[in-house]
């Protein structure tokens, strides 16, 4: 069950969770700091996976740095959607939303794809 998996205090990050995404936008827009987010689809072939790395690491440097990053989950990606998270998230130190269209998504799919997304430490989610 993914709910297992989810913070248990409504409204609150625990710890190991880290900053939701919703409160850096909250506090950005609160103190009138400009933001913004990149979005990727997970890379087709390895070597595409060997440029996109690189490519995000560098755009983590920016200053400011984005908000966040945004990797779309794809029947085709698989495993490259969650390996993508990842590498962004512990590679280049870059806090990470999957987006999760969820259409014509059989529950058992999307429960299975929540189940890694908690399992590879990935708590941003956006469920369309």
């Amino acid at each position: 069950d993914v709910r297992a998996h989810t913070n248990s205090i409504p409204g609150q990050a625990s710890s190991w969770m880290g900053p939701r995404i919703i409160d850096k936008i909250t506090a950005a827009q609160e103190a009138g700091h400009p933001f913004y987010a990149l979005e990727f689809f997970p890379p087709s072939t390895i070597e595409g996976a060997r440029n996109l790395i690189p490519r995000m690491d560098r755009l983590a440097q920016l200053q400011p740095p984005p908000l966040f990053v945004d990797v779309t989950w794809a029947p085709a990606a698989g495993k490259r959607t969650m390996e993508t998270l990842v590498a962004a998230k512990g590679v280049c130190g870059l806090d990470v939303q999957m987006h999760l269209t969820c259409t014509d998504l059989p529950c058992d799919a999307a429960e299975a794809i929540l189940a890694d997304a908690a399992q590879a430490g990935i708590r941003g989610l956006m469920l369309l």
